[in-house]
């Protein structure tokens, strides 16, 4: 039986010391995930044009847009793949505007 492909999945993470842990721990776990790395909004809405099987996108992206923002930008684009927005701080609210996605 061959093995599946693995699931491509963008990731949107400013911080710096984030990817590589999330990469380090796919790669532990021997998840099939190829993990395509965007440092920052723009970054990241330039990737969208290639396949993704899902998005994980952090909600604080810096200065200027946010993840949701980014959420809303490829539902816009019609990019149906599954999505997680992901913070590190209270974002009490954010629920009720994801689920509109």
């Amino acid at each position: 039986m061959a093995d599946a492909e693995p699931l491509r999945v963008l990731y949107v993470e400013d911080d710096p010391l984030l990817p590589p842990a999330m990469a380090r721990a796919t790669k532990s776990l021997r998840l099939a995930i190829d993990l395509i790395i965007a440092r920052s909004y723009v970054e990241g809405i330039a990737r969208l044009s290639e396949p993704f099987d899902a998005l994980l996108v952090d909600r604080c992206l810096g200065p200027g847009p946010d993840g949701l923002a980014f959420l809303k930008l490829a539902r816009a684009l019609r990019i149906r793949v599954p999505a997680v927005l992901f913070t590190g701080f209270t974002d009490i609210g954010i629920e009720d505007e994801v689920d509109k996605l």
